[in-house]
């Protein structure tokens, strides 16, 4: 939706109100033009106070970057309670097995914590009215500032946040991190930031309203140095639990989703991982033999097990399987009557919130899976 300019010699609304955009809009050109950078002495705050902020000139290092401490006393700040949960899905994100294109993994939220927490400090006082959500970081952004779509003059001279900035490890020659000293130009970040300078005037009118956050803290990059973004690395959306019943308890000791695409091997239904997984957990609690553990197993999964994976549930002796929608292509029951094949017992229930299931495969297939292999050309018969 188009919006207007906001006239920069109207008086500033209230504290908490938005802005009401008032005459012409024309995209800002601010990247382009130079403008002071905001000072300690300069930079103003809802309740008239001075913001402090880093007038060091930022420079690339190698070393740790240090980390605005945590205050111990009382309840934390709004953006330290929101910097803490980031860090930890963010360590948690880092523990993801990535397909092996992926050859780097950056994570500005921890090289680049100090402009980012710079700007929750600076912006993130509470909740907002309006969250704008990004994707994940660019090569020329969030990248090299920990800021979303933060090119280096939207950052510096609208925002008026400074810091340092180290290196992610690996980091690829063809994707430098040079923090605020980058000459490059993110260009989406160019435009987004140069609109709301020239709807809002100043970075503190338009963050009295809004935030912007990006979904995906991590970028990842090919070896080529090309930007992979994370719908590049999905999977067939197929989740599955294991619950084991000991008769007082239910406990999941199984989870999971398909990983065929990322380990190249099409036996790695989610499923299967789920069964390696109970094994593991069996050998962990004594249990003897192992496979014993899955008369106790009751399984539930998004999608309805395939040919493969219905028979070896059914062969396991599995207590009950619990699927969403029907796989209308490669179904256990749908397609294939596998328990009639093997004269099993083992009861099935399908259409538990099918609708939801369905929908994700909707989604998915919207388009072409980018992480399935490439299919080889049949040759033509003589």
């Amino acid at each position: 939706m188009l919006r207007k300019k906001l006239k920069l010699d109207e008086p500033s609304p209230a504290a908490g109100q938005p802005c009401v955009p008032i005459g012409e809009f024309s995209l800002s050109q601010f990247a382009n033009v130079p403008k002071a950078k905001l000072g300690a002495s300069n930079v103003p705050a809802e309740n008239g106070a001075k913001i402090q902020v880093n007038q060091t000139k930022p420079e690339p290092t190698t070393g740790t970057v240090a980390v605005p401490a945590m205050s111990s006393a009382g309840p934390l700040p709004y953006w330290q309670q929101v910097y803490q949960i980031e860090r930890e899905l963010s360590a948690a994100l880092r523990q993801v097995a990535l397909p092996w294109d992926v050859a780097a993994c950056y994570d500005p939220i921890e090289y680049a914590a100090e402009i980012h927490c710079a700007y929750l400090q600076r912006f993130l006082d509470g909740p907002k009215p309006v969250l704008f959500i990004g994707m994940n970081p660019g090569p020329w952004g969030m990248c090299q500032t920990g800021v979303p779509f933060g090119c280096v003059p939207a950052v510096r001279d609208w925002m008026g946040l400074l810091g340092t900035v180290s290196k992610p490890s690996p980091e690829l020659s063809s994707r430098p991190v040079e923090g605020l000293a980058c000459t490059r130009e993110e260009q989406s970040g160019k435009r987004w930031w140069g609109l709301f300078e020239e709807l809002c005037g100043t970075s503190d009118r338009f963050f009295r309203s809004c935030f912007v956050y990006n979904l995906c803290p991590l970028a990842f990059f090919h070896q080529s140095g090309r930007n992979i973004t994370p719908s590049e690395l999905k999977e067939v959306p197929v989740g599955c639990v294991f619950v084991r019943t000991d008769g007082q308890t239910e406990t999941i000791i199984a989870r999971g989703c398909n990983l065929v695409n990322e380990t190249k091997n099409a036996t790695r239904h989610v499923e299967f991982i789920c069964i390696d997984q109970a094994l593991e957990y069996a050998r962990q609690q004594d249990v003897t033999p192992p496979e014993a553990i899955f008369s106790t197993v009751t399984v539930v999964v998004t999608v309805e097990p395939c040919i493969m994976c219905a028979a070896a549930l059914i062969e396991l002796g599995v207590k009950e399987i619990i699927y969403g929608c029907r796989n209308d292509r490669f179904g256990g029951c749908t397609v294939l009557d596998v328990p009639g094949l093997l004269s099993a017992t083992v009861p099935i229930r399908g259409g538990v919130r099918d609708a939801e299931a369905m929908e994700l495969l909707k989604e998915f297939y919207k388009g072409e899976n980018p992480s399935a292999p490439i299919p080889k050309p049949r040759a033509k018969k003589a």
